[in-house]
This record gives C-alpha cells, sequence and structure tokens, in this order.
C-alpha cells in the first residue's frame, strides 16, 4: 500500500472523511509538504466539502492559549473534523490541550502535533493498511477489558517491576473515534488511564520522553500514582523532567498506559511516531481517560524493550502476556 493510500484509508476509516462537510486543518507553514500530502489524500477520497487552513506560525511561538483568531474560525466553521499538522512545542502542551478541548465539543480531530515529512515515507507509519489496523484494536481492546491488573518488567533484565491497576476504566484507542473525539496520526494504539493510587515500582525508559530524545535510560519511580524520582545519568536530562513534574497541577501523576501496535512505526522518531510502535507510560491524567483530575500537561514515557503481562484477580490468578520487546502478542 502507498502512503497516500495509506493516509487515506486512516482518514476515511478512523474519520469518515467521505461523510464530511467541512475540514479545518491547523498547520505550520514549515509543515507545506505534509499539509499538501493529507489534502491529496482527501482529494483522493469522496470527500465533496469545504477544506480551510489556519496557520499557527503567523503568531509568535511558543502560544501559551489557542488564537483567538482561530478561537472565532472554530466558531464560525464549526469542523466536523480538523486535522493539526504543526510543530510540537513542549510550552505548547497546554495550549494544545485548550485547543483538543474546544475542538472536541464540536467534532473530530486528527491530531498530529509534531508530524514530519519522515514520517510518510515508504515503509513508514502511514504506508500500512488502517483498515486491518481499526480491527485489530478492536481486538485488543475487547481481550483487555477483561483484567483490571497489569505488570510491567523493564531494564535490561527486566529487572525493574511496575503495577498498574486499571479497574473498569475503559480502554480507548486512536482508530475507533466517535462523532465527537480525538486521535492521533500516525495511528495505532489502545490506551487506558489507570487509577492514581494504584501505580507502584519503577520504570526503565530508554527511548524518548516526550519531546526529549534520551541519550541515557531514564528510572521512574512510582509510588500511589505519583512520581517520586526520577535518575539518569544524563544529568541535565534529570533537571529538564524534574521541573516538568511541577510545572502543572497534577503534573506528577499517572495519566496513561498505552499499547502501540504499528509495525511500521520507528521507536526512535517524534513521540508522535514512536508510542505507536510499543508499549508507554504517561504523566498527567484527564477526564477523558476516565479520572477525576484534570492536568495541563501530558508527557509519555517510551518502554520499548519492556514486557506487559495482564493479570487476573481471585484465587485462580490467570495472566496473559501482552506484550514483550516491541512486539504485541495477541
Amino acid at each position: 500500500m502507498s502512503v497516500t493510500n495509506g493516509l487515506k484509508s486512516a482518514l476515511e476509516a478512523i474519520y469518515d472523511i467521505n461523510n464530511l462537510e467541512e475540514i479545518l486543518i491547523v498547520c505550520d507553514k514549515s509543515k507545506e509538504f505534509v499539509v499538501k500530502a493529507f489534502e491529496n489524500a482527501i482529494f483522493k477520497s469522496n470527500f465533496n466539502g469545504v477544506s480551510r487552513r489556519f496557520y499557527l506560525d503567523d503568531y509568535e511561538r511558543p502560544l501559551k492559549c489557542v488564537p483567538s483568531d482561530l478561537n472565532q474560525m472554530i466558531e464560525d466553521m464549526a469542523p466536523e473534523l480538523t486535522i493539526t499538522l504543526f510543530e510540537a512545542y513542549p510550552e505548547e502542551r497546554p495550549m494544545r490541550i485548550e485547543l483538543l478541548t474546544k475542538l472536541e465539543e464540536i467534532g473530530r480531530i486528527a491530531h498530529c502535533p509534531g508530524i514530519t515529512k519522515e514520517m510518510l515515507r515508504d515503509g513508514g507509519p502511514f504506508d500500512i493498511d488502517y483498515n486491518q489496523m481499526k480491527q485489530k484494536a478492536i481486538k485488543l481492546k475487547k481481550i483487555l477489558s477483561q483484567y483490571k491488573m497489569f505488570e510491567i518488567r523493564s531494564g535490561p533484565n527486566k529487572e525493574y517491576k511496575l503495577n498498574i491497576y486499571v479497574g473498569d476504566r475503559r480502554w480507548l484507542d486512536d482508530l475507533t473515534v466517535a462523532e465527537r473525539g480525538f486521535g492521533n496520526l500516525p495511528a495505532g494504539e489502545v490506551f487506558a488511564g489507570p487509577i492514581e493510587d494504584m501505580a507502584n515500582g519503577k520504570m526503565y525508559v530508554e527511548y524518548r520522553a516526550g519531546e526529549h530524545l534520551l541519550k541515557k535510560p531514564v528510572i521512574i519511580t512510582w509510588t500511589h500514582g505519583v512520581i517520586r524520582d526520577i535518575t539518569t545519568k544524563d544529568k541535565k536530562m534529570e533537571k529538564i523532567l524534574k521541573k516538568g513534574l511541577k510545572m502543572h497541577k497534577y503534573g506528577d501523576i499517572i495519566g496513561e498506559l498505552g499499547i502501540g501496535f504499528n509495525i511500521n512505526a520507528d521507536p526512535q522518531a517524534e513521540i508522535l511516531e514512536s508510542e505507536k510502535k510499543g508499549l508507554h507510560i504517561a504523566r498527567g491524567p484527564s477526564p477523558e481517560f476516565g479520572s477525576p483530575y484534570h492536568c495541563s500537561d501530558h508527557e509519555d514515557y517510551l518502554l520499548i524493550n519492556a514486557e506487559l503481562t495482564a493479570i487476573k484477580q481471585g484465587e485462580n490468578g490467570e495472566s496473559v502476556q501482552i506484550y514483550k520487546d516491541g512486539n504485541v502478542l495477541i
């Protein structure tokens, strides 16, 4: 499957663009190649509506809040689908959350902060059949919903253990987006919001912490769902990651257990792509994931070389391995 056809299949399978009337693309001029690729995929579909652009880099970046002109365009258009194709400045995470919150009241969002031309490569995360991936997401959610407790083993010898309790919270995905809601592109993950005070243990992060590509592994300690310590031999990065914990209320609380299964994703790419390759844990909870807490920040930690086991409670303690070293096993 070509990249254009894969992108077209994503927009059709996930966002039903053939039945929409208005699409808004919020973008940067630096993403012109990517914007044109999306518009080409839209053109090759059966979409017969109107597509408009709004450029964020007409404003001073990084943005602290959504520009008033963009708010006005959203109110005037009420777009059924908004596609975000712009730079992913870490300082703009609160703005992005504000934008998503507003757009979800109106329609769907294909959220692509940090998307690059490289992601549109042959053999990359868009060069794939999204209809098949959608069926994979449905199957995974059905299996995962039977379990409440999860154990993660990470590190060179799997010596670090983290226990996470999801309870009865719903498993979500980015391939069956509802009439109102958002997902990322490239897509390919299922995720849930863990019970906040029931995550305990340590995890070993090798590749990425949000927008930060790691030079040295990072060890993160969770106690009752709160990050209690971050250590790494890269002391500059350690300082950056620790500072981020206190920048926003509830920013140190666990927010997500995610499983990526896009086999064409690169674990060393931008977090938008790399989290679709494997296991990731995020800080920064959201009511969208079932949490009573709302944080204006969300940072994913990628654990590619890890193991995830689902455990049933009770006398039998039945368990099943879900993920191992970059591969979903079910």
